[in-house]
């Protein structure tokens, strides 16, 4: 799928013995905190007692607060990175124009709530900022007069959105990126808008070159609009929808769709990508750009997305060396993770797929101009796909292949790099990009 989630790389539930800490409604802040004996009785002096840590918490030094509360604290808290929070009976509120309830900073980490609200003007229930590598469960984001959700900043994905429920007066998730994100997957049982103008799903990066990816999965959405795509690539799974307009996607945008029951208007503009399944359809389809799919018996495009979803499969890394030595990009990578290793790395195939397309892309491209090549390989046999782009290049897309490459589920994939020549300097955030489709 589009998002990519690689794993936390510690146990976020097990930090070292003083390194956990408990909050607790009847509990005392001159407690040390330390056992849940002795609980802290606010957040904030469970986060002091955090930043106060020594050494200072970081991915090598995590640490983690719980709480086995059931009613509410009514709290703003700002969580620093690689600390997790475990509170799955609690309600954390806070209710004030502008604000944010639950702040996480960093990410690399777990937090749990039952119930997380703000009913203030313009406030925001979550916020993620500069966070990557985190999972977020609740029951419950209450915000009925802003945003449930809202992700931004500088990451590099892995991110995780578990909500049975979305209560919200402008969006569900607004999802906002200055970086490449590569990954942010949001499972959200029911989006529930409390403004008939309220939009689901908005995807809007800052810059239209970056490539973000996002998988939503839901059972219902409803208001004005279930996906705004204004930039990046988006995967839906959606049960039923009924908004006024169901799916809009701008000039740089891709969506898949998979959906049994849509009500609601379809909008491709110029530039735009639509791969669509659409069991039963009911609106006004306005197509300036590219549709491709089945949408309740109305066929379109040529590349067959008829049968089954559209899937984008990614490969990346920081670096791919200015040797002229043979290169693997890691599958499911970010473009922040580490230099390509020099022996093949090989994903598995988790459905039967028809793959048609590539794209390679180079977040900061620098170099000789020396070309690169990006070849598709599969079981570790190179296959009749691959994307040559010049080093100082930042992207270059494959043509769809007439006859595409069909993987059977369990069958290996990876991403050979190869250079005639040195190419001076390695392009910085390297990405390429499948595009396939299920049989």
């Amino acid at each position: 799928m589009t998002a990519n989630i690689p794993a936390i790389t510690y146990d976020p539930r097990s930090p070292s013995e003083g390194r956990r800490f408990y909050v607790e409604l009847n509990g005392n802040d001159q407690n040390d905190g330390l056992t849940p004996a002795s609980p802290f009785k606010t957040w904030a002096t469970a986060l002091t007692a955090v930043n106060n840590l020594v050494p200072p918490v970081d991915s090598n030094n995590p640490a983690a607060i719980y709480s086995s509360s059931s009613g509410t604290f009514f709290e703003q808290i700002v969580v620093p990175g690689s600390v997790s929070i475990f509170a799955p009976s609690a309600t954390l509120e806070f209710n004030d124009n502008g604000t944010t309830t639950l702040d996480i900073q960093g990410g690399n980490g777990v937090y749990q709530f039952r119930v997380v609200r703000n009913s203030g003007i313009g406030s925001i229930g979550v916020r993620s900022t500069d966070a990557s590598l985190f999972t977020a469960e609740f029951d419950l984001i209450d915000c009925d007069d802003g945003t449930a959700f809202y992700h931004a900043g500088n990451f590099s994905g892995g991110n995780v959105i578990d909500c049975k429920n979305m209560r919200y007066g402008v969006a569900g998730v607004n999802n906002i990126s200055t970086l490449t994100n590569a990954g942010l997957k949001v499972n959200v049982e029911v989006f529930r808008p409390v403004d008939a103008s309220a939009e689901a799903f908005i995807q809007n990066g800052a810059n239209p070159s970056v490539l973000e990816a996002s998988e939503v999965s839901t059972t219902e959405a409803t208001g004005a609009t279930f996906i705004n795509c204004k930039q990046g690539m988006i995967d839906a799974q959606i049960e039923r929808t009924e908004t006024t307009d169901a799916i809009i996607v701008e000039n740089t945008g891709i969506v898949g769709l998979i959906a049994n029951n849509v009500i609601g208007n379809l909008t491709v503009n110029a530039g735009g990508i639509l791969n669509a399944r659409i069991i039963s359809y009911f609106g006004v389809k306005t197509f300036n750009g590219t549709v491709n799919g089945n949408i309740a018996g109305d066929r379109r495009g040529t590349d067959e997305i008829n049968a089954q979803g559209s899937f984008f499969i990614n490969f990346g890394n920081n670096s791919i060396s200015s040797s002229s030595v043979t290169r693997y990009l890691v599958p499911n990578g970010t473009p922040t993770y580490q230099t390509a290793p020099t022996t093949r790395i090989q994903g598995v195939m988790e459905f039967d797929l028809d793959v048609f397309s590539m794209t390679a892309y180079h977040d900061n491209p620098q170099g000789n101009g020396n070309d690169i090549t990006y070849t598709l390989e599969k079981n570790g046999v190179p296959v009749a796909l691959s994307v040559t782009l010049a080093s100082d290049g930042d992207i270059s897309q494959s043509s769809i292949l007439p006859t595409p490459i069909s993987y059977n589920r369990g069958d290996r994939y990876s991403m050979r790099v190869s250079k005639s020549s040195p190419i001076g300097a390695s392009p910085d955030g390297v990405i390429v990009v499948l595009k396939a489709q299920e049989r």
